[in-house]
């Protein structure tokens, strides 16, 4: 646990460059995310659960204009890379958490982000 409190730490020291032009920022998006941390990477749990995926509702659906997608989009992919997520993993979170609707966003270092 320590390592990822670490890993969160210097994520959000080194991402500060990128930051939406509303009331969500790469920051806070990452802090509520990274409940989805240890599925993400592989590891257990087998599912995101309930209270994770309550998490990624409210940052997908916060994502509410382009620029905004884009700016989280490319925090997420800092994050994926930074923090050695699963793309494979991270590719289940939208169907596992019912995201139908929310907007294309991956949590994958080789998204392309210029929707």
């Amino acid at each position: 646990m320590l390592s990822l409190d670490l890993g969160m730490m210097f994520l959000v020291a080194n991402s500060g460059s990128i930051s939406p032009s509303s009331d969500i920022t790469c920051e806070a998006a990452i802090a509520k995310m990274s409940s989805c941390l240890p599925f993400s990477e592989g590891s257990n749990p087998p599912t995101p659960g309930f209270f994770r995926c309550s998490a990624c509702h409210e940052v997908f659906h916060a994502a509410n204009t382009t620029a905004i997608r884009r700016n989280l989009c490319e925090c997420f992919k800092i994050a994926a890379r930074d923090l050695h997520v699963n793309p494979d993993r991270a590719r289940q979170i939208p169907q596992l958490c019912n995201l139908q609707g929310a907007p294309n966003i991956r949590i994958d270092p080789n998204f392309d982000c210029s929707m």
